[in-house]
């Protein structure tokens, strides 16, 4: 994002810290059930946790970017910067399409998304087809169908392309059986994920 964390070393490793816990308390809330209703998770402890950690990790962010801002606005940044927080805030000072607070929700997405938001997808993939036997079956026979015996050898973009089911399982949103909660997934994280042929590492 153009800016040099070492130089904030304290604080960034308060708002990594923050980013682990806010997903922890995502994750706790997805297992215990009992926590799904707003109301009820609105009075828990771990609500009040995830507005402490969010509180952090907002103002870690404002700061980042209200500094960055000074320094565009007193012209120390050339016109051919190109870090993603550069162009947000061209957007903002220039072009007058996103506010401050905007800037900031984009390079939090951003940030999260690098960072924890394609290992709970994976997770909750994983989680979904483990409920389904059948899924998994057919899974593992299209694999063996299209890898065939060199399943550990180099993956193609043809390959990829092979595996229709496998795509179709990642990228529709799935309904759970427990509670028929509806479960979305974003396509692009976990299509990028599929591309990394980590999925089909032993």
């Amino acid at each position: 994002m153009g800016v040099k964390i070492r130089a904030l070393q304290n604080e960034a490793e308060e708002y990594v810290f923050s980013l682990h816990r806010l997903v922890d308390v995502a994750m706790s809330r997805i297992y215990k059930f009992w926590l799904w209703p707003e109301f009820i998770f609105h009075c828990s402890k771990i609500y009040r946790e995830n507005l402490q950690y969010l509180s952090i990790a907002h103002g870690f962010s404002r700061r980042i970017i209200k500094e960055r801002k000074l320094r565009c606005m007193n012209g120390e940044m050339g016109d051919d910067s190109r870090c993603l927080l550069d162009v947000l805030l061209k957007l903002h000072i220039e072009d007058r399409v996103l506010d401050e607070e905007g800037v900031r929700q984009e390079v939090d997405t951003f940030i999260s998304a690098g960072h924890e938001i394609t290992a709970i997808a994976v997770k909750w993939t994983l989680y979904l087809v483990g409920l389904h036997p059948e899924v998994q079956e057919r899974i593992h026979q299209e694999l063996d169908s299209v890898l065939g015996a060199d399943s550990k050898g180099p993956l193609s973009i043809g390959d990829l392309n092979e595996l229709k089911f496998l795509d179709c399982v990642i990228k529709v949103r799935s309904i759970s059986k427990q509670g028929h909660q509806w479960v979305g997934f974003s396509s692009n994280f976990l299509s990028l994920f599929l591309k990394s042929r980590f999925l089909f590492q032993s």
